[in-house]
């Protein structure tokens, strides 16, 4: 902090923490985690509203675009300059090499799954490509259960012949799974690191809280178009996104709880769940989405196997791709300033990296 020395800021801090009960704190955060929750419902609201037909098709394209955008952004912007800031030269190999695991796990997961679909009508790529029928109708499929069998695609809905079969869970695609592995992970740490905000003071605990926001609600739309992508129904997607929800009040209890006795474990523990998420998020984004992405944006530019006419040129998808990545990079760049501010108020040493949006 300019013109303010160590102790003022050390004084500043202790008012600050003498004027918000412990007891608030935990309050706060809870009521952080509930709208953190609340937030994984948005993106099924708004796919299940606008999700059908034409319009479906260029939303679920844009929203895997903008998936892949935050990823690669947040991850080189925010989550591993937050995981390095302040390390020493040798934490800060063994966050690298903690990142390549991320990747490498993400790669592993991926083909573990892939070896489950062994013996199913399905088609199985080193690319990632996925079966055409997802492509084009899993986001606007209102249906809770999987079609037989028999069944065939027609007007962009899922017409059954013969009885609904359960759901098979070899049936969903491997990047559905390991996206929600890292989930899993996100959210977590977006649960520690609102605890820790939040025991550092009000407005550290504030912005922070905006800040994941900010982050959560494009991502939350996206997770929602790639897991319904991915094979899983609607009603198992809602289930599954608020339990991976929950996660974070795990985090939340842990950042706060542990805060008050073990700092120094809990800004450890966070510098390698960052790091790991890092190569997570570049391996899910960069291996399993943009193979996606670019099948989805030849569906939309080039005539159909039956000679349909293309959904769109290809430069009207080249703009709502540029607008993605445009938008991505704003929200980036907002919650760079809200990092800033948290900085400015309450980032002195021990507490300068916790209050940020991973």
């Amino acid at each position: 902090m300019a013109g303010v020395s160590q102790a003022e800021a050390d004084a500043e801090l202790a008012a600050e923490w003498e004027t918000f009960p412990i007891e608030y704190r935990w309050l706060a955060g809870i009521i952080a985690g509930i709208i953190l929750t609340v937030n994984s419902l948005i993106g099924m609201c708004l796919l299940q509203c606008l999700g059908k037909g034409v319009a479906g098709k260029i939303l679920q394209y844009a929203l895997v675009i903008l998936s892949i955008s935050v990823m690669v952004s947040d991850s080189m912007m925010h989550i591993y300059p937050h995981a390095i800031e302040g390390a020493s030269h040798d934490t800060v190999a063994k966050l690298g090499i903690t990142a390549f695991a991320g990747s490498l796990a993400c790669v592993l997961f991926s083909q573990l799954m892939n070896s489950l679909h062994r013996g199913h009508k399905h088609t199985h790529h080193p690319g990632m490509a996925i079966p055409a029928a997802r492509t084009s109708a899993t986001v606007a499929d209102d249906a809770d259960t999987t079609p037989s069998k028999e069944g065939k695609m027609e007007e962009g809905k899922i017409v059954e012949q013969g009885e609904k079969e359960k759901f098979d869970w070899r049936s969903v695609e491997s990047f559905g799974w390991a996206a929600l592995a890292g989930d899993l992970v996100c959210n977590f740490v977006d649960g520690l690191s609102i605890g820790v905000a939040w025991y550092v003071g009000w407005f550290v605990g504030l912005v922070t809280s905006i800040a994941i926001l900010a982050h959560e609600i494009p991502q939350e739309l996206s997770d929602y178009a790639v897991l319904r992508l991915s094979g899983l129904t609607n009603c198992l997607v809602i289930g599954i996104n608020i339990v991976s929800s929950l996660t974070s009040f795990v985090g939340i209890a842990i950042g706060l709880g542990i805060s008050t006795l073990l700092d120094e474990v809990v800004e450890e523990f966070a510098r390698y769940c960052l790091a790991f998420t890092t190569g997570a998020w570049l391996a899910i984004a960069l291996l399993l989405l943009t193979p996606i992405a670019l099948k989805l944006f030849v569906e939309m530019t080039h005539k159909g196997p039956d000679g349909q006419p293309p959904v769109l040129g290809w430069f009207p998808v080249s703009l709502v791709t540029a607008l993605m990545m445009a938008v991505a990079l704003g929200i980036m760049a907002a919650i760079g300033v809200l990092e800033g501010m948290t900085h400015a108020h309450g980032g002195h040493e021990g507490h300068g990296h916790e209050g940020h949006d991973h």
